[in-house]
This record gives structure tokens, sequence and C-alpha cells, in this order.
């Protein structure tokens, strides 16, 4: 009995290994963490083909909160590699380019298969690590 409970404790820690380090559709997260929650009230995100920002091949129209909320913005992006892309905050009138998202491919450790992670992203020209822009 005893076994049979270790066995199982065993077989979830390493299902848990592979659900947390074997990811399969990277993403990078923008986060308007130190915002006004009303300057985040719209938000325009354009996508663009990769290294092309001539034409737009989708756009998405955010409006999050109350351009009231004087508390702070929840507003999270989640953007896909393989496009560039530009975050417009309309009543702050600032732009965020986020271009040339690198990403990374290694085999699982606990399974079979392979992870995929971002691992670097220009933002307004600037380099980032990891996956992750808290916007300010």
């Amino acid at each position: 009995m005893r076994t049979a409970f270790y066995l199982i404790l065993l077989t979830l820690s390493l299902s848990a290994c592979c659900k947390a380090y074997c990811i399969k559709d990277p993403q990078v997260n923008v986060i308007f963490q130190r915002f006004k929650a009303m300057d985040t009230d719209t938000i325009y995100v354009l996508r663009y083909h990769g290294g092309s920002a001539q034409q737009s091949d989708s756009t998405a129209y955010i409006r999050s909160q109350d351009s009231q909320d004087t508390s702070f913005s929840r507003v999270n992006l989640v953007l896909t590699p393989g496009y560039d892309w530009k975050i417009k905050v309309a009543s702050l009138n600032r732009q965020f380019s986020i271009t040339d998202i690198q990403t990374a491919t290694g085999d699982c450790q606990c399974s079979s298969g392979n992870y995929h992670v971002v691992r670097s992203f220009l933002v307004n020209g600037q380099q980032m690590q990891g996956s992750a822009y808290l916007a300010e």
C-alpha cells in the first residue's frame, strides 16, 4: 500500500515537471503594471508579419476598464512569436513596438517531445531578455 502511494506521488511529480518545463506554445507577456486603469482604457494591438512593419494583418481594440477608474491597470497582453507587434495606448499617445522575438527549443527532460521558450525580444529597439515585459 505504501509503495503504491509513493509510486503515484512520483508519477504526479514527474507529470507536473513536464507541464512546468515542456512549454509547447511560447509567448511574450506585456504587463501594464504601473499605469492607471483610466490610462489603459483604450489600447490598440496591431500584428505584422515578422520583419515587415508595412501592413498589419490583424488588429485588436481593447477597452478594458472604465475611463474614470483611478486604480492601477490590470491589462496583460499575450503576444505570439513569428510576428511583430505594435501596442498603442491611446490616452497617453504612447506606442510600444515589440519585434524580433527569439525563441529556443530543447528536449523535455521528463517526457518525449520538445519545449519552446522566448529567449529575447526588442521593445522600441531595446533588447529584453526572457518572456515578459513590464510596460512603464
